[in-house]
């Protein structure tokens, strides 16, 4: 037994939901479960049979003591909030975060082991955050019950979404929409700042809300779907396409590969192949999905491949590409869904990865200059 006011509860509890019932029940049969707490009386479970006895007005309460450090305790009191409490996806998120960089620390091989191969990355230039997402991934997914997917994308939502949007968001609907805080999780931090001022200002309980039920199709979003003269010569170029690797809708897509890869698949997990189009999220992250388009075709995987990208020539990602054949576009391009926007704020270019360059300049030519870097220059 221990005194109820020497508990001390961990910062990262979400407060607690209604515990009258359990009070009562409580109050009937006795605590059948005691709570478990660390030798300095940290709470490492049973918040809530803790808040129960609280309401009671017990001074004691039964516990038991486990002998665990600071950080073992507190990935024990989060593994419970995962698994047990009702969090919102952006709470989970949190989480998760916070898991990954404590088992960073209880388990410095696959940190180290990460950081080699975020150096490897480096080497390459690859813009690319490779750390122990894999590893603790997997060993998370199988302490909570859920799918390594399920991990990396509640990290993402945690990692890429600024903090200063994730607190203006916490307590509203948007915060449980996971689909919405992935689309989120990959706009650049102005946009995510529109978004949270429109839900501050408007209520916005969605993205859709939030840009005004635009969608995701403003002309500063991260999501642009490939017009359909840019379908018709990729097709013509490559002779078909095996894949689409970050497809908005494997059903509807008016893209005509053999296989896409939507959200919900986390393409840049999957092995790409054969001859593929990429047209990627234009966010933060867009510098990964050339990184994996190069080095999959540099592996051999990858046979050809066309990738439409923002013609930005100032950014690291561009420096990925610049060795293979591009195609200046001529114009700005109207993507689907954006034409009642206009063109896009940003004038656009086609890579291509591959050996038949007539191809690709028959192909491509009349949209726009097709250009080749000088080697060595």
């Amino acid at each position: 037994m221990i005194k109820i006011d020497a508990v001390q509860v961990g910062p990262r509890r979400r407060p607690s939901r209604d515990v009258s019932a359990l009070a009562d029940s409580i109050a009937e049969v006795g605590l059948l479960q005691p709570i478990v707490v660390t030798p300095s009386a940290r709470l490492v479970a049973g918040y809530h049979r803790l808040e129960a006895c609280k309401a009671l007005g017990w001074t004691e309460i039964p516990a038991t003591v486990v002998d665990l450090d600071e950080l073992g305790a507190e990935l024990a009191e989060i593994d419970e909030n995962l698994i047990r409490n009702d969090l919102t996806e952006l709470e989970r998120g949190r989480h998760c975060i916070r898991r990954q960089e404590i088992h960073e620390v209880l388990h410095p091989d696959t940190k180290a082991g990460a950081a080699q191969a975020a150096g490897m990355n480096r080497k390459l230039g690859h813009n690319v955050a490779v750390d122990s997402t894999a590893t603790f991934a997997k060993d998370a997914a199988a302490k909570l019950g859920v799918s390594e997917s399920t991990v990396r994308q509640s990290i993402q939502i945690a990692r890429d979404i600024v903090p200063e949007v994730q607190e203006a968001i916490r307590d509203t609907p948007l915060a449980d929409r996971k689909d919405d805080l992935l689309k989120l999780s990959r706009m650049d931090e102005d946009e995510q700042r529109d978004v949270a001022t429109a839900v501050a200002d408007k209520g916005a309980a969605s993205l859709r809300d939030a840009r005004g039920g635009g969608g995701m199709f403003s002309s500063r979003s991260v999501e642009h779907y490939t017009p359909e003269g840019i379908v018709d010569s990729v097709v013509d170029c490559l002779g078909a396409i095996d894949l689409d690797p970050c497809s908005h809708d494997a059903e509807r897509s008016h893209i005509p590969a053999a296989k896409h890869f939507v959200l919900a698949d986390d393409g840049l997990t999957q092995d790409w192949w054969g001859r593929v189009y990429m047209n990627p999220p234009y966010g933060r992250e867009i510098g990964t999905w050339v990184a994996k388009l190069v080095e999959s075709y540099e592996a051999g995987a990858v046979s050809a491949a066309i990738a439409l990208v923002p013609a930005r020539t100032d950014t690291k990602w561009w420096s990925l590409i610049d060795d293979h054949l591009l195609c200046l576009l001529r114009g700005r391009l109207h993507f689907t869904k954006d034409a009642a926007q206009g063109g896009a704020p940003f004038p656009s270019a086609a890579f291509y990865l591959g050996h038949d360059w007539r191809a690709f300049v028959e192909s491509f030519g009349p949209l726009g200059s097709v250009w080749e870097r000088v080697p060595g220059v």
